[in-house]
C-alpha cells in the first residue's frame, strides 16, 4: 500500500504520532515542531494572499526561455494571517524548555527595543534581505537560525496558496526537466518516489511538487548513472539518500510505496536529520534552502 500526503489535520496527528513512536530520539524536536506543524496546517486552511495574475506575455516568456513564473519577492502574502501565525509559534516556542524558551524571551524583549515588526520580517525574508536579519540578530542577540525559520513557517501558508494558484499558469504539455522549482525557482528540498514509481521533487521554498527523471541531480543536472548513487539505512525501509558525485551535493528521498504512516514533508525533513549527519560525514553537502536543521 503506498504511503498518503498529509491533507487533513487526523492524518497530520497520525504522522505526528508515527514519528513520536518510530523515532523516539525525535521527541525533544516534535515537542516544538509538533504544535508548530498543525499551527502551520490550520493557517493554510484560511490563508487567502490576494489572486495571482500573471500577464499571458510574461507566462509566453516564461515557458518559451525555460523560467520559473515568478521570483520569491513577487509572492503574495496574507499579511495578518502570518502576523497571527507567528504570534502562535512565539507562544509555541516560550512553553519549549530550553533554547526556544530562550529565543521567545529575547524576541520579546526586543519587540519595543527594535521597533521590528513581522510583517517588516516578512517583507525583508520575501526580498531576501539577508543582511537585515544579521543584523538584527547581532544586535539584539536573537538566535538567526531560529529567527528565520519562525519568520519562514509564518508566511509558508501564504507561500504555498500563491504557489497553489501559480501552478495553474504552468505548461503540462511540455515536462520541466530543470533541477529548479516552475514556480519559483528554488532549489528541490525533498524527492519522492511515488506509487507508479515516478520521481518528484518538493520545492524548498513553496513546495511545490513537480516531475522528474529517475536519473537526474537537481543541483548540476547530472544524468551520468555513474556518478548518481544512493545509500539508505537498512534499518529504515523507504528512506535514503541520493548523492551526485559530480557536484558533490545530495537529496533526501522518500518511497512512497515502503512506507505506511501519512507523508507530511516538513516533518519527513525533521525526522531525517540523521540521514544529513551521514551524509556530510560522507562528504556531501545540501543545496536545498530552508531545510530543516
Amino acid at each position: 500500500m503506498t504511503a498518503e500526503y498529509v491533507t487533513t489535520q487526523k492524518q497530520l496527528e497520525q504522522a505526528l504520532a508515527s514519528a513520536r513512536k518510530r523515532l523516539p530520539a525525535y521527541q525533544g524536536l516534535l515537542d516544538f515542531y509538533g504544535p508548530v506543524f498543525e499551527a502551520v496546517e490550520a493557517s493554510h486552511k484560511n490563508a487567502a494572499p490576494a489572486p495571482v495574475r500573471l500577464s499571458s506575455d510574461r507566462i509566453e516568456k516564461a515557458r518559451q526561455g525555460g523560467f520559473p513564473l515568478v521570483s520569491p519577492s513577487e509572492f503574495f502574502m496574507d499579511m495578518d494571517a502570518a502576523e497571527t501565525l507567528f504570534h502562535q509559534i512565539v507562544s509555541i516556542a516560550r512553553k519549549t524548555p530550553g533554547k526556544w524558551a530562550a529565543f521567545a524571551e529575547a524576541v520579546s524583549k526586543t519587540a519595543d527595543a527594535s521597533h521590528a515588526t513581522p510583517t517588516g520580517f516578512f517583507e525583508n525574508f520575501l526580498n531576501q534581505n539577508d543582511p537585515f536579519f544579521a543584523d538584527f540578530a547581532g544586535r539584539y542577540g536573537v538566535d538567526l537560525r531560529m529567527l528565520t525559520l519562525v519568520v519562514y513557517n509564518s508566511v509558508l501558508p501564504s507561500l504555498r496558496r500563491c504557489a497553489e494558484q501559480l501552478a495553474a499558469y504552468l505548461d503540462r504539455e511540455t515536462p520541466w526537466e530543470k533541477g529548479i522549482c516552475p514556480v519559483c525557482g528554488n532549489l528541490p528540498g525533498l524527492a519522492v518516489l511515488e506509487e507508479n514509481g515516478a520521481r518528484a521533487f518538493f520545492c524548498s521554498f513553496c513546495y511545490h511538487k513537480w516531475p522528474s527523471r529517475r536519473l537526474f541531480c537537481p543541483f548540476c543536472e547530472n544524468t551520468d548513472s555513474g556518478s548518481l548513487q544512493y545509500f539508505y539505512s537498512e534499518a529504515e525501509d523507504g528512506y535514503r539518500v541520493e548523492v551526485c558525485d559530480r557536484c558533490g551535493k545530495y537529496i533526501k528521498s522518500l518511497d512512497l510505496r515502503a512506507l505506511s504512516h501519512p507523508v507530511y514533508p516538513p516533518l519527513e525533513l525533521l525526522t531525517t536529520l540523521h540521514l544529513d549527519m551521514k551524509a556530510r560525514e560522507a562528504g556531501y553537502e545540501s543545496a536545498g534552502a530552508f531545510v530543516m536543521e
